[in-house]
């Protein structure tokens, strides 16, 4: 039998090693390089929407522990449209980094094109083969950091493409990949 003072003593070191908390790391300076492939929805003037699929890449750099740098460039085919949605943006983002479950959200502003793909595009009664947008976009998801160096996610972006031709709003939903380094 196990004297009461060893039972007690062991339960005591067991509950210390598990409520112990666990090291929280934060880095500065920290590179991401990632891609991502998922859904996307243009929703035009009228109630008319765009479905697509496609994926994009993205570099982010941290310059403190809750503030980075956003580079990204992405394309989207929309079949039904027979259009191909293609740009990219710069902006900051705002992430929790010291989890190993990462949320974040950011802001940019870029430029894309949308280009159509039918025959008759630029013919009389058709639309141009390309149109150039302005857009400003929200980017925010949630990562799961494997490792140092690698994190897996799934995420979101809201866009608003503005053009002479008019506004289209745009929603997507993706699944990304990054690498990590430079702690």
């Amino acid at each position: 039998m196990i004297p009461p003072t060893r039972l007690l003593s062991a339960a005591l070191v067991a509950a210390a090693l598990l409520l112990a908390p666990s090291v929280a790391s934060a880095f500065e300076r920290q590179w991401h390089a990632g891609a991502d492939v998922g859904y996307t929805a243009l929703l035009f003037q009228g109630g008319r929407a765009g479905h697509g699929f496609g994926g994009g890449l993205h570099l982010t750099y941290g310059f403190n522990d809750a503030w980075n740098l956003l580079g990204e460039i992405n394309t989207t085919y929309h079949p039904s449209g027979r259009f191909l949605l293609a740009g990219g943006g710069v902006g900051v983002g705002y992430v929790v980094d010291i989890l190993q479950w990462v949320p974040h959200v950011g802001a940019l502003i870029g430029a894309y094109d949308i280009a159509n793909t039918w025959r008759q595009c630029s013919t009389p009664n058709h639309a141009a083969c390309n149109s150039a947008w302005a857009t400003l976009s929200v980017p925010f998801g949630l990562d799961y950091t494997i490792s140092r160096s690698f994190s897996v996610g799934l995420g979101g972006r809201y866009q608003l493409l503005i053009s002479h031709v008019g506004v289209v709003n745009a929603i997507g939903a993706f699944a990304r990949v990054e690498y990590l380094w430079g702690y």
